[in-house]
């Protein structure tokens, strides 16, 4: 794991990559997006390979680096976000500002600084709605409205709780996460969970506070000194397209939609047939890498890491609404994504090319996926990928390789 991101991935009790895991990203890196054979993924106890799967693939199209020069290379970038025109927002606490990238890679500029005034923020989260940016600053507990051409437009304060993400729907509802009302049945159920409980609060982009729904922190991974143990299963919650809050327990294979008690819905994800270990090297260099940086006794947490990872790593959307989730397998906690529609169906299974620390260092379109990752030098980039799947027989018996429109 890139230096730059572990102690943001540790705040998120999380360890994407270990010194043998990133032994082998780094020979992942080095070869092209490999051509897929069929993947084979099986329901729990059974053999049987999806039916009718002509694989997927993510090619590698762009680096994105930036200069000294004109003040666009990254420094320690903690979220990414793309618009409906291509472009990509960074948000980079070294120095503090929101980078913007054209689609071609080209530097488009800067949007706020580190400060305390309009416009200014000292711990921003980003979500895009078409070309408008929304930021939420958990430090001053203020969202920020940016017009496409970089004009902040509206400020409202709001709450925000830091282990969870913001979001933005298709109809332009923003869901922030905040503390749950002191007395309510939220707070009750959060008990001392409240690092991991609280509530959502959706507005509209003008300010006005729509409805909320609480969270419910599921299963939660298990703690040694106060530190969460690396491949310990929790839950992890995200929002689709249409404005549903979307959870699953990683040692589960139930994912479920919903906001309000009334209206959720739960599908079971087709799951591998067996388990896959956590090398003893691994365990020890995660454990290693905790303690130092959470400064325990060495030998703390080794022992009571997990000998097996869990079901699943995490999920996320494209921008075609498919549900895309990160496995383990032989290569480690991130081996491949397996693909599913809306309701469960598998689409296709797709080697893991490149790192995917947090959920937060992702950004998906219809046809792309842009991942803040790090190069071989362990400096921070923007790499750009076409998902590519091919659909069955075309025209002359041949594959039809299908490639999602160009943007939201």
């Amino acid at each position: 794991m890139a230096s730059w991101v572990f102690r943001y991935a540790l705040l998120f009790g999380i360890v994407g990559a270990s010194a043998a895991c990133q032994a082998d990203q780094r020979a992942r890196k080095a070869q092209p997006a490999p051509a897929l054979t069929p993947g084979a993924l099986a329901e729990e106890g059974a053999s049987a390979p999806w039916e009718g799967n002509a694989g997927w693939r993510l090619v590698l199209e762009r680096e994105i680096k930036g200069s000294d020069r004109e003040g666009s290379q990254l420094g320690a970038p903690l979220h990414i976000a793309v618009d409906s025109r291509g472009r990509i927002f960074v948000v980079d606490l070294s120095p503090m500002s929101i980078k913007v990238y054209n689609p071609d890679g080209s530097f488009a500029g800067t949007r706020g600084r580190l400060g305390d005034g309009p416009g200014e923020f000292r711990s921003p989260a980003i979500a895009i709605w078409r070309d408008t940016l929304i930021v939420q600053d958990m430090n001053h507990r203020r969202v920020s409205i940016y017009a496409p051409n970089g004009t902040l437009v509206r400020e409202w304060p709001s709450q925000f709780n830091v282990l969870y993400p913001i979001a933005v729907d298709d109809s332009g509802r923003i869901a922030i996460p905040g503390a749950a009302p002191r007395g309510s049945i939220g707070a009750a159920r959060c008990g001392n969970a409240m690092l991991r409980c609280g509530t959502y609060y959706r507005y509209r982009l003008d300010g006005t506070l729509l409805d909320s729904m609480v969270i419910d922190p599921g299963s939660l991974p298990r703690y040694v000194a106060g530190v969460s143990l690396p491949f310990s299963p929790r839950r992890i919650i995200r929002f689709d397209h249409g404005g549903q809050m979307v959870w699953g327990d990683q040692d589960r294979s139930r994912i479920t939609f919903g906001w309000g008690a009334d209206t959720s819905r739960s599908v079971e994800l087709a799951s591998p047939g067996r388990a896959f270990a956590v090398s003893d090297a691994v365990r020890r260099e995660a454990g290693g890498r905790y303690e130092r940086e959470a400064r325990l006794k060495p030998g703390t947490l080794v022992d009571s890491i997990p000998r097996d990872y869990p079901l699943w790593n995490f999920f996320a959307f494209d921008g075609m609404g498919d549900l895309w989730v990160l496995r383990p397998g032989p290569s480690g906690w991130e081996d491949h994504w397996d693909v599913f529609d809306p309701e469960g169906a598998p689409l296709g299974s797709v080697p893991a090319v490149f790192e995917a620390v947090t959920p937060f260092h992702l950004a998906w379109t219809r046809d792309r996926v842009y991942a803040l990752v790090s190069d071989d030098q362990d400096e921070p980039v923007i790499r750009v990928y076409r998902i590519e799947h091919r659909s069955g027989p075309g025209p002359a018996g041949k594959s039809a390789l299908q490639v999602g429109t160009p943007h939201p």
